[in-house]
Formats: C-alpha cells, sequence, structure tokens
C-alpha cells in the first residue's frame, strides 16, 4: 500500500500487487520478493509515495494476524488482511505492530 501520511493520518493513494513467493505455500504464508520491497523503498527515497504496507488475505481464516504474520511484520507499517471464507470476502482488518513487536494494535480503516 502506497500513499501520504499527514498529521499521522495515513492515506492510500495506490496499490501495487506483489507476488507470494513463499516457498511453504501460499494459502498460509505469505512473503513478498525481496527486489519488489527494495524498488518501493528506493522510488520512496526518489520522492515518490511513501510504502505505508502491505495487504493479504487469510483465506477460510479470520482476519486477525497469525503468530506467524507477528513474526514476518515490522513495526510502524500498516497490514491490512481480508478474511476470505469460502472463496468471499468477509471481514478486512488492519494492524499496526508494537514498536517492540510484541503484539499489534487494531488500526482504524476510513
Amino acid at each position: 500500500m502506497l500513499g501520504t501520511v499527514d498529521k499521522g493520518v495515513k492515506v492510500v493513494r495506490a496499490l501495487m500487487p506483489a507476488e507470494n513467493v513463499h516457498e511453504e505455500g501460499h494459502e498460509r504464508r505469505f512473503l513478498i520478493d525481496a527486489k519488489t520491497t527494495f524498488l518501493l523503498e528506493k522510488q520512496e527515497r526518489a520522492g515518490g509515495l511513501k510504502v505505508l504496507g502491505y495487504y493479504h488475505s487469510h483465506p477460510n481464516h479470520p482476519a486477525r494476524p497469525s503468530q506467524y504474520d507477528l513474526e514476518a511484520s515490522w513495526p510502524g507499517y500498516s497490514y491490512l488482511i481480508l478474511s476470505v471464507m469460502n472463496g468471499e470476502p468477509a471481514d478486512m482488518t488492519c494492524w499496526v505492530v508494537n514498536e517492540d513487536g510484541s503484539g499489534y494494535d487494531s488500526e482504524e480503516i476510513d
């Protein structure tokens, strides 16, 4: 998710889909290719949109971060999760990792 931050409010202006390159299977884990992350950060440093965070789905599971999500996340970024139940969108939530990495705080979606 790319966008701007004004007075602490994040505004998503663009989405850049990224391939899930995780080796253990795409239904239970996600991993964004390091080249994609590097490209986005390079564009941000050149004055482009800020990398606000990442989005992914949880097939047949709640839209809550898993332990794997917590271990793979970075503080300060937003993590939007879409629950997909039986092939249909069900619930969408957003989370930010605590500064110490111990858990998440929910983030409002407007």
